[in-house]
């Protein structure tokens, strides 16, 4: 079997990367295009002049919107702001919590299970649409700086993946088979939100955002690389943002999400051939659906941070 070579697969990955369609075309919804979406404009047209007739001060209403709008990303800055603020004992807490955990490690004996602390990735990378601001390798301190917007004021929706992923390397040790249990760790320290613009008439107005962190195993003894079954406890969701504002007479509505919180994610009974090499990603994800809003992810400057201090490799008698 070919040894290790961590060059090779950095190149590997980075060109995968760089090919792949993350950002994936939103679902069909009728109504949007074609003549579905001429009865539409003309449904609306219809609508407006009824209310015009009616007396109702459309010009005000687009005010009372904008103030709205306005009011609405004042809220989400100070939120913004208030997650950069976290105490200093909070994140010293979780410092406290790696190194406590790299104590035991130390100290753990290598019988009847050896333990392997993966203390730094060999590669950060994110996909196309994730921004990446920054990236720090060091051993037990591992973080990057990213930031993701998406959204638009008209018709057309906007849907999509992006990702960043931490990558590790580890090699069977061993002339026989192995079986291991693998945890990655990884530590959420920033901020997001989903924002759905107000109107005047119904409509199609929403904006969803979810963060998943996951951990995946790629056989690299294979080529190309294979995943062995899902394991439940590979993915946790972080956060699940919604908001609909398709209602007549909507007003700007937002929700947020301050996020401060370490994830342990786990795979068991993983199996290895003899001198096997897995390629561990450990991964924070964010899926988006928008139409006349926006969304926000927001781990970057004033501490905030995606950090993943470690992976931990059990492997059992």
């Amino acid at each position: 079997m070919p040894r290790l070579n961590e060059a090779q697969i950095r190149l590997a990955l980075q060109a995968a990367a760089d090919h792949s369609a993350r950002s994936g075309r939103p679902a069909a919804r009728f109504g949007q295009t074609g003549a579905a979406g001429l009865l539409r404009r003309r449904r609306d047209a219809l609508l407006t002049a009824a209310l015009a007739a009616t007396g109702v001060d459309q010009d005000k209403f687009g005010q009372l919107l904008a103030e709205s709008n306005a009011e609405a990303a004042r809220f989400v800055d100070a939120q913004r702001s208030a997650a950069g603020t976290r105490p200093a004992a909070a994140r010293e807490a979780v410092r406290r919590a790696i190194d406590g955990r790299r104590e035991a490690l130390a100290q753990l004996p290598p019988d009847p299970v050896e333990y392997f602390a993966l203390e730094a990735p060999f590669l950060i990378w994110p996909t196309r649409g994730m921004e990446l601001e920054s990236t720090h390798i060091e051993p037990w301190n591992s973080q990057a700086e990213i930031w993701l917007h998406a959204g638009n004021d008209g018709d057309s929706e906007q849907a999509g993946r992006e990702e960043l992923t931490f990558y590790f390397l580890w090699e069977n040790p061993r002339d026989r088979y192995s079986v291991t249990n693998v945890d990655g760790f990884l530590v959420l320290n920033g901020f997001c939100d989903a924002l759905g613009h107000g109107g005047i008439l119904w409509g199609d107005r929403f904006s969803k955002l979810d963060v998943d962190v996951t951990l995946r195993l790629m056989e690299w003894w294979n080529q190309p690389p294979t995943e062995p079954p899902a394991d439940p406890s590979q993915t946790q969701r972080a956060v699940t943002l919604s908001v609909d504002t398709g209602g007549f007479g909507d007003f700007t509505h937002v929700e947020i999400a301050d996020v401060f919180r370490g994830y342990d994610l786990q795979y068991g009974f993983f199996t290895l051939p003899p001198h096997g090499v897995v390629v561990i990603e450990v991964s924070v994800v964010a899926s988006y659906d928008v139409q006349d809003g926006s969304v926000d992810l927001d781990f970057s400057g004033h501490n905030l941070t995606v950090q993943c201090p470690f992976v931990q490799v059990a492997m059992l008698p």
